[in-house]
């Protein structure tokens, strides 16, 4: 899939991507550095109410990589036995506060 900033994408759109009410458990033995339990970039995500453990590197990691600079909400998550619990780079855009409900339909895996 090609990046979506060299196919149009705006960067003054607002993203939809929201990754709410999972658990993740048991991360390991994978690719060395991609054994963390949710994994996102800078780009404009909502990562809340999350349930992660047992995850060898990091439960929730936010990189810098191919960042757009768009806000990003990490809340109410629950991280325990991960090598790290959390890791966010510094130059992403992070509130840590309720963004409020979903407007989307949940989807089911």
């Amino acid at each position: 899939m090609a990046n979506s900033l060299e196919n149009g994408y705006r960067i003054s759109e607002k993203r939809d991507v929201w990754v709410e009410n999972n658990t993740v458990y048991n991360v390991s033995d994978g690719y060395s550095d991609w054994n963390n339990g949710i994994m996102f970039f800078g780009t404009g995500v909502y990562i809340l109410n999350n349930t992660i453990y047992n995850c060898t590197n990091k439960g929730i990691y936010g990189s810098n990589w191919k960042n757009a600079g768009l806000q990003n909400y990490v809340y109410g998550n629950k991280v325990s036995a991960c090598g790290t619990i959390l890791d966010l780079h510094p130059e992403l855009k992070i509130s840590i506060s309720d963004p409020g409900k979903n407007p989307h339909s949940p989807q089911r895996w």
